[in-house]
């Protein structure tokens, strides 16, 4: 669940939705003497992190480093995978990101409804706008850039102009003399 401020409704629908869904998963060991992250959990950091959660606190409560909170915000399941984020993980970041910029939306029109011609004339209208400003950069931030570029890694696009038959071109017939 994002940190934040939420309805009683949002609340206890997320509550009973961890009731049904929870699960006991068994971490095993991964390289060394550190211990494998299971996938859920990796998303359960991203969305953490991307909440705004210190990578600090983040790593106290998970015993993750804070290298890895970078990369599993960023998509990816290790900082040498950093560049190459996994499908999964990043659809998750995606989704969390687009419920906070949809929230960020609504209180965005809410707050450019409440501008008017007469607010202008009062010193509220610079918080309003401040609200507007802020709401926007959120969106912007929470909007996935780099979706087409994810996509189009490790393809090749070739143009292969077509091939003109000898019958189109114009013949001109030239006499020696």
């Amino acid at each position: 669940m994002p940190i934040g401020i939420v309805s009683s409704d949002e609340f206890l629908a997320e509550l009973e939705e961890l009731r049904t869904t929870s699960e006991v998963i068994p971490i095993v060991k991964g390289r060394g003497n550190a211990k494998e992250v299971p996938d859920s959990m990796r998303e359960i950091i991203a969305e953490e992190a991307i909440n705004g959660s210190s990578a600090k606190v983040i790593s106290h409560a998970f015993g993750v480093s804070e290298s890895s909170i970078s990369a599993y915000k960023n998509g990816a399941h290790s900082t040498s995978s950093y560049h190459s984020p996994v499908s999964s993980l990043l659809s998750s970041n995606n989704r969390v990101k687009e419920v906070i910029a949809s929230r960020s939306k609504r209180v965005l029109l809410r707050a450019l409804k409440e501008i008017t011609d007469e607010k202008l004339k009062d010193t509220k209208a610079v918080e309003l706008s401040s609200i507007a400003r802020n709401m926007g950069g959120i969106i912007n931030d929470m909007t996935p850039k780099n979706e087409v570029n994810v996509n189009m890694q490790n393809k090749v696009i070739v143009y292969a102009p077509r091939i003109r038959e000898e019958s189109e071109f114009e013949v001109l017939d030239v006499i020696d003399a």
